[in-house]
């Protein structure tokens, strides 16, 4: 079969769920090429370059570039691209500028969001969305913001994002009887990380012999720091830094928390799960689509209450029949709904089709 070319858009690389969303769609043995036309390198392109995948830099000044949107119809043209991938709004209406003057291929869209967003901008999405073949929301939360922004429900797919394989690990080794929380974010305000710390505060008032590792970088990194040295936690919480593949920290872990203010899924508490992490999760998260308290997979709570953390962390951390029992209940959902290589096949046939329908026109 004839290699398909996927080009995605993206303006800004940095290391964030969407970039691994692209990375973890490449695999050698499949009939797709990844291409990725981006406009700033935040640190990421290089992890690009490494898979072998091309990148062509364009600079995107916005949703409605006329320049960018030449440069997308050229290259397409020129590379015999089969699809377009945008994951944002800039690319998508970029994209869209490229179908008005001309650009044959399908575009499909994937909302990677669930913050609110302006009126100018939810009705600019609604005039982008008409030219995509489809629009993939990583979860219920993002359907229902896009449903909202006027998107038409029979182009929506719910599909979560691609998965990492994750091989066997050797979790790392710790003290004996020392119990490890761990997190696995951005440092942003949306991701809750400073709650977080406040949790922390209140947790460690309640269990001995636990520290929490916090695996990330950001902008709140300095606000984080302070937190930590005022409420003196500087030897329970230890801000481990950017780790590409932190799974070694995850398979040690005791606790595994989520403690996003708004998350459109979540890939590291999927991560979490393969790595047999017991997992504590808010319920402003999309993955609560698939781990919750309903199924026995998970305890969750919601954003911002610290008692409640508190109670599901203590129950989590203090009874082993209770961790066991979500660890065998994850595992479950792990192989029926969130199997690595049949999430990616779902994608795939995605394209496949979207590829299809065109070239029939």
């Amino acid at each position: 079969m004839m290699i398909m070319k996927i080009l995605h858009l993206l303006n800004y690389v940095g290391r964030g769920g969407s970039e691994s969303y692209i990375k973890n769609l490449i695999n050698t043995g499949s009939d797709f090429e990844h291409q990725l036309l981006y406009n700033i390198d935040g640190g990421g392109v290089k992890d690009f370059q490494d898979l072998g995948v091309k990148t062509i830099q364009c600079d995107m000044r916005s949703p409605l570039d006329l320049k960018a949107s030449k440069f997308l119809k050229n290259y397409v043209k020129e590379s015999d691209i089969d699809l377009v991938h945008t994951h944002f709004m800039r690319e998508n209406g970029i994209a869209f500028l490229s179908k008005v003057l001309g650009m044959k291929v399908p575009v499909i869209n994937t909302r990677h969001m669930v913050s609110q967003i302006s009126k100018k901008s939810a009705i600019l999405n609604r005039i982008f969305f008409t030219k995509n073949e489809k629009i993939i929301g990583v979860s219920s939360l993002v359907k229902k913001k896009l449903l909202e922004e006027g998107a038409k429900e029979e182009k929506i797919l719910v599909l979560p994002p691609p998965i990492p394989v994750i091989n066997q690990v050797e979790p790392l080794n710790k003290e004996k009887d020392e119990k490890w929380i761990l997190s696995v974010g951005r440092f942003s305000e949306e991701k809750g990380i400073l709650f977080f710390i406040d949790g922390l505060n209140e947790l460690f008032k309640e269990i001995d012999k636990a520290r929490a590792l916090i695996i990330g970088y950001g902008d709140l990194e300095d606000q984080m720091k302070k937190k930590i040295h005022d409420y003196n936690l500087e030897g329970k919480v230890e801000i481990v830094g950017y780790r590409s593949k932190p799974f070694d920290y995850l398979a040690a872990a005791d606790l595994y928390v989520n403690h996003s203010k708004e998350e459109a899924f979540g890939l590291s508490i999927v991560e979490a799960a393969y790595s047999g992490a017991p997992l504590l999760i808010t319920n402003n998260c999309g993955a609560r689509d698939y781990f919750n308290e309903e199924n026995g997979s998970a305890l969750t709570y919601d954003y911002g209450n610290i008692q409640e953390f508190k109670l599901k962390a203590l129950e989590i951390l203090t009874k082993d029949e209770l961790k066991n029992n979500l660890k065998d209940k994850t595992q479950k959902i792990l192989d029926k709904d969130l199997n690595q290589r049949q999430v990616i096949k779902n994608i795939e046939s995605v394209y496949e089709g979207a590829i299809s329908e065109s070239r029939k026109n």
